[in-house]
C-alpha cells in the first residue's frame, strides 16, 4: 500500500499524470494482478494498493523496476510530494 501527500496545487496534474503513465508502467512490469487507487479527503491522502500474486513477484518488482519508476515520479515532483509504503501479508 501506498500513501501520497500532495501539494493542492499539483493535485490534479499528479493525478492525471498516475492514472495514465505511472500506474500503467507499475502494472506493466507483470508484478502485480490489480491495483485500488483512492482518495482519503479527510486525511487529505491518495491511496494505491497493488496486489501481487505472490511475495517474490514483490521483491522481483522492487529489484528491478521500482528504482527507476520512483526515481521518476521524484523527478517530475521533486519536493511536493510525501509518501508512506507498507507490505501486507496475509497470514
Amino acid at each position: 500500500m501506498v500513501f501520497v501527500r500532495v501539494e493542492p496545487m499539483i493535485r490534479d496534474d499528479w493525478r492525471r499524470w498516475m492514472q495514465s503513465v505511472h500506474i500503467p508502467d507499475v502494472m506493466r512490469t507483470g508484478c502485480f494482478q490489480a491495483y485500488e487507487f483512492d482518495y482519503d479527503p479527510e486525511a487529505d491522502e491518495h491511496l494505491i494498493c497493488y496486489h501481487c500474486p505472490t511475495y517474490a513477484a514483490y521483491e522481483r518488482y522492487q529489484t528491478q523496476y521500482a528504482p527507476r519508476l520512483q526515481e521518476e515520479h521524484t523527478r517530475r515532483y521533486v519536493g511536493r510530494f510525501s509518501v508512506r509504503r507498507y507490505v501486507m501479508v496475509p497470514i
